[in-house]
């Protein structure tokens, strides 16, 4: 065989590019309308997770202030209901309650919430981590239809927190 050349290569196919990202149709990206947060309460996690799963613990600290409790049951178990009676300091009622999803004591609490049983419904994700005597929480509430609901979601709950320190605080003191 007599050594040939084969020239040079041909060359490669052009791959083509997509246009600049500033000339592609910009797509929105759509995130779900969601309550998060984080705090910090100065007591054990079992205190934490009792407080979230004892209805007469969580009584004290879920209703928005100047609201009285008329009625408050909890179920905790996969399936089990949640309800609350309240009434404002108007004197108008208000029920709010679900069904948990979720149960893992004392660590992760998954439930959904629905106002006067109407009304979209929410899911509700609480985690709890133990860190030197003290929890850290968070709190994430999905579902909401429009921002106004969110928002006000956002505020009502930042109070009900304050009062759950509030109300854990109480809690160590009188077991002292």
């Amino acid at each position: 065989m007599t050594g040939r050349s084969l020239g040079a290569m041909p060359p490669l196919p052009q791959i083509r590019r997509s246009a600049p990202a500033e000339h592609k149709s910009r797509r929105r990206i759509r995130r779900p309308l969601a309550v998060a947060m984080k705090r910090v309460f100065a007591a054990p996690r079992d205190k934490v997770w009792n407080a979230w799963t004892d209805h007469s613990v969580m009584a004290r600290w879920l209703p928005p202030v100047g609201f009285s409790i008329i009625e408050c049951s909890a179920d905790v178990r996969y399936g089990g209901a949640w309800r609350f009676h309240m009434r404002a300091p108007d004197g108008e009622d208000f029920r709010i309650g679900g069904a948990y999803r979720e149960i893992t004591a004392p660590e992760r609490l998954v439930f959904t919430c629905r106002w006067n049983e109407e009304g979209p419904e929410t899911l509700v994700k609480v985690t709890l981590f133990a860190i030197d005597g003290a929890t850290a929480m968070t709190f994430r509430q999905t579902g909401f239809t429009s921002r106004p609901s969110r928002d006000g979601h956002g505020e009502g709950w930042g109070e009900c927190f304050d009062q759950l320190a509030d109300t854990l605080n109480s809690l160590q003191e009188i077991s002292k």
